[in-house]
């Protein structure tokens, strides 16, 4: 069994939700990113919070410029 088969079968961790109001300027955020259930799963308790993106197409654009990006970065690398 792989890492990646084991982090199938292992439960998501609880997200902690922060209210849109709560302030970050003492605790700057460093990065974001954009992780498949697997991913969450695999990284487990290391992740500290988790923001579920709802399936609104919201995204679409987001995701879509992103994916750009990478192939272009492969195209040129």
């Amino acid at each position: 069994m792989t890492n990646r088969d084991e982090a199938r079968n292992k439960p998501l961790p609880n997200p902690v939700m922060r209210s849109r109001c709560m302030t970050v300027a003492d605790d700057p955020f460093v990065a974001v990113g954009l992780l498949t259930e697997t991913n969450i799963r695999m990284l487990g308790t290391s992740l500290r919070q988790v923001f579920p993106i709802p399936e609104d197409h919201k995204f679409d654009e987001l995701l879509q410029a992103l994916d750009q990006a990478v192939e272009g970065k492969r195209a040129s690398g």
